[in-house]
């Protein structure tokens, strides 16, 4: 038996298919209102819901929150033409503690030995004392060291 993803349970979970629809009804406005929003404030707008004729935007800072006002007008005429009609945009900006943090760094892995040799001994036959010295840097983040 092939094990179902979280995804799928939930859609077909009763009680709980109408919010993982809400959700992927949100993530297509918050797509298409990015989309009418100039570089860099479309990265900085974190939701969008609608609620009635209200458009309510999240920022993740006041000062993003300003330039996003000054666009209301914008905005509004823009998802009109879409049979969209949003009478008032409400703009709030959501904590930095509620937004999901970006996945940390992998590891970086280290030099196997072998090849921290190979690197030591290329470094040794190089002439340039520079390249010489950064070979001999990188040949020493092999494990244990």
């Amino acid at each position: 038996m092939k094990p179902r993803t979280l995804a799928d349970w939930l859609r077909k979970a009763p009680g709980l298919k109408g919010l993982v629809n809400d959700c992927q009804q949100q993530l297509q406005l918050l797509q298409l209102v990015r989309s009418r929003l100039p570089d860099p404030l479309c990265d900085h707008c974190c939701s969008a819901s609608l609620n009635g004729s209200q458009l309510v935007l999240g920022v993740d800072s006041p000062a993003w929150s300003g330039r996003l006002r000054l666009l209301q007008g914008r905005l509004k005429l823009e998802l009109g033409q879409l049979d969209m009609p949003i009478q008032q945009v409400k703009v709030v900006v959501i904590p930095q503690s509620a937004l999901p943090r970006p996945p940390l760094r992998p590891a970086q892995e280290a030099l196997s030995r072998h090849n921290a040799q190979l690197i030591q001994s290329l470094a040794e036959q190089v002439e340039n004392p520079q390249l010489k010295q950064s070979l001999g840097r990188l040949a020493r983040h092999r494990s244990g060291q």
